[in-house]
């Protein structure tokens, strides 16, 4: 994906913004990331204050994650997460991004989003992933009768649609996801493109979660698209991409803030190693060794980084090699400050029907 950006080599960018307004949607996806030296409830804290400025920002929807054993992330259990931002906000769509559905039942999965529809109709969204979200060992423990196979999940997405639409049988009778509502979320179908014609089959949205693994390919964005059938959340298909973005005021910065991350996902991949995000001034005095250079030269393309001129631009590029109607943006700091003012010039990149007054 990195070859699609070529490069002058100079690492020079000017201020002067040379790109259009980019035309699809912008929205978050937000891990609750806790710093170094800091805790959960403060991390909870600020995704609530990011989520209401990304409401006023005009951004589409915010999303949050499900990860379990993870002690530098501050949410486990999105769906309680879920209403709290929901509750917290106006006009923005709040949802999983996603919820991993080998985890649960999908009963339960149903109850759950059936309440927060009734109590936020109209804005509430349902990632639904593949993976645990976790280790093979925590995964057995959070859901001890699923062995986890591929092929299990085209089947707990079919019984999830048979609760929204109340037409879930057993040999005694129906089973009723309550409460029982008129309206259901927007679903979303997580998936690099293996499971592309399933979301199409469904009627559901596409989002390739482009931060978690790379999106080598077109092939299931353009299948998709061709055996898409309309349902009542989704008339037209529609297509997301997850990308860690990094906007700042200058390319230093930026550099400096994907730094960070990048320090927390080595550590995790390389060496088992779960740490909460470090300060610009500790990424600053890191040195990565070879091996790690070499991983995050694998890894470049899941990062969009620089000057706002230099975000429009790469995102510009995705946008038009993938057919995508929106991305779904990603960041972390260890200064929330940071982060804030990253979404900021991020939002001015994007036109928006909804922003606050």
């Amino acid at each position: 994906m990195s070859g699609l950006f070529p490069s002058d080599g100079s690492g020079v960018h000017s201020n002067k913004r040379r790109y259009k307004i980019l035309d699809m949607k912008i929205s978050i996806a937000d891990q609750t990331m806790i710093r170094a030296g800091g805790s959960a409830t403060e991390a909870l804290r600020e995704t609530v204050e990011l989520a209401r400025l990304a409401d006023s920002l005009g951004y589409e929807r915010f999303w949050l994650t499900e990860h379990h054993n993870m002690p530098f992330i501050g949410s486990s259990t999105p769906e309680i997460l879920i209403g709290k931002v929901a509750e917290s906000t106006e006009r923005i769509r709040v949802g999983s991004g996603g919820i991993m559905l080998p985890n649960h039942s999908s009963l339960k999965v149903a109850e759950c989003f059936r309440l927060l529809e009734a109590l936020y109709p109209g804005r509430i969204d349902l990632g639904l992933g593949r993976a645990a979200g976790t280790d093979p060992y925590t995964a057995r423990i959070l859901n001890p009768s699923n062995d986890f196979k591929e092929a299990n999940f085209p089947a707990k997405v079919e019984e999830l649609q048979a609760f929204f639409s109340d037409a879930a049988m057993t040999q005694r009778g129906p089973v009723m996801a309550c409460p029982k509502i008129e309206t259901i979320p927007q679903q979303w179908i997580l998936t690099g493109g293996a499971n592309a014609a399933l979301a199409a089959k469904w009627g559901l949205g596409l989002s390739l979660p482009h931060f978690i693994q790379e999106v080598k390919n077109t092939e299931g964005v353009e299948r998709y698209r061709k055996e898409f059938s309309a349902s009542g959340t989704f008339p037209e298909s529609r297509v997301s991409m997850g990308l860690f973005v990094i906007c700042a005021d200058t390319a230093e910065k930026a550099d400096l803030l994907k730094k960070c991350i990048q320090i927390v996902f080595v550590g995790m991949a390389l060496y088992g190693r779960f740490q909460p995000l470090p300060s610009t001034e500790e990424a600053n005095r890191h040195e990565f060794n070879e091996q790690e250079k070499a991983f995050l030269e694998m890894q470049k393309g899941k990062y969009v980084s620089g000057t706002p001129d230099r975000v429009a631009e790469e995102l510009e590029v995705y946008r038009s090699h993938f057919d995508l109607d929106e991305i779904i943006a990603m960041m972390m700091a260890y200064d929330f400050e940071d982060r804030k003012r990253s979404y900021e010039l991020l939002a001015g990149l994007f036109a928006h029907e909804g922003a606050l007054a």
